[in-house]
């Protein structure tokens, strides 16, 4: 299976145990994001995702993803 194959399957099977749709799309892939019943927002490629809505926001997401790293 092609990596489109890949993440398309893991859509439907997201949207087939209840997750919802975002008009959000991820930024690393641009993959739709979808919503957890558990109200977790998650890319189907990526797995759990940020969502920023000020640039203070990704700095501080940017900065403690690169300590983490280290």
């Amino acid at each position: 299976m092609s990596g489109s194959e890949v993440s398309i399957k893991k859509m439907s099977e997201l949207l087939k145990s209840g997750a919802t749709m975002l008009s959000e799309a991820c930024p690393i892939c641009s993959t739709p994001l979808f919503k957890l019943r558990s109200g977790e927002v998650i890319c189907p490629v990526h797995g759990k995702v940020q969502i920023v809505k000020s640039d203070e926001e990704l700095l501080s997401i940017t900065t403690i993803s690169v300590l983490d790293e280290l």
